[in-house]
């Protein structure tokens, strides 16, 4: 309510600064109804309407109960969609694919990046473990290893992107995270403390820039 709202005001400008309210001109919610059940609104990213929006939030209910099963394909997703993506040939690299011991060395450092948010076996040789995500993901036709009595490379099949797609949508926000995370301490300038209390509205502020 508005009382509510002008009682926690000292509340809200301490916590959060000042607060802006826009008044936007009223619409006959009959009329707007009409409109939508007619038309309904489509999403300019996925191309869904809101009807699937309910289907969405389910996955999203259940995202991270399954994400353990597609961590280590997702390891070696994300490290070959980095390593064409940082290659100065660009797109050039992922039709032509990347050294598999360069593209293992790389998903290596990730692994061990990400060690403490994943359940995962330490007594397991973690190389062989990505080697075997890599054989899982070449089974399925998500990549191909060509090469392989002399330097083997590993390239994108022509049915690989949607399956690519997945595996990196699951593991980009922990990076994105950590990469929000690193960025705001290398602001920080030498010989300066900041609260942490600060330091994590900043990385806030950050990741929702």
């Amino acid at each position: 309510s508005v009382g509510a709202l002008l009682k926690s005001y000292q509340v809200l400008r301490q916590d959060f600064g000042s607060v802006s309210v826009r008044f936007g001109s009223p619409i006959h919610l009959k009329q707007f109804v009409a409109t939508y059940k007619a038309a309904p609104p489509v999403d300019a990213k996925t191309g869904s309407t809101r009807e699937q929006y309910s289907n969405m939030i389910g996955l999203g209910y259940y995202r991270n109960k399954i994400l353990h099963w597609f961590y280590k394909e997702g390891v070696v997703a994300c490290t070959f969609h980095a390593l064409s993506t940082n290659s100065n040939q660009g797109s050039a690299m992922a039709s032509s694919g990347c050294n598999k011991d360069t593209l293992l060395q790389h998903a290596l450092f990730l692994h061990e990046l990400l060690a403490v948010e994943f359940v995962r076996k330490e007594y397991v040789d973690s190389r062989s473990e990505l080697d075997g995500a890599l054989t899982t993901l070449t089974q399925r036709r998500v990549f191909a290893v060509e090469g392989a009595n002399a330097t083997p490379t590993v390239v994108l099949t022509d049915d690989s992107q949607p399956t690519l797609s997945l595996l990196c949508a699951v593991l980009w926000p922990f990076i994105d995270s950590y990469w929000v995370a690193v960025t705001s301490l290398l602001a920080i300038k030498a010989g300066e403390g900041i609260p942490p209390k600060a330091l994590v509205k900043r990385m806030q502020w950050l990741a929702e820039t």
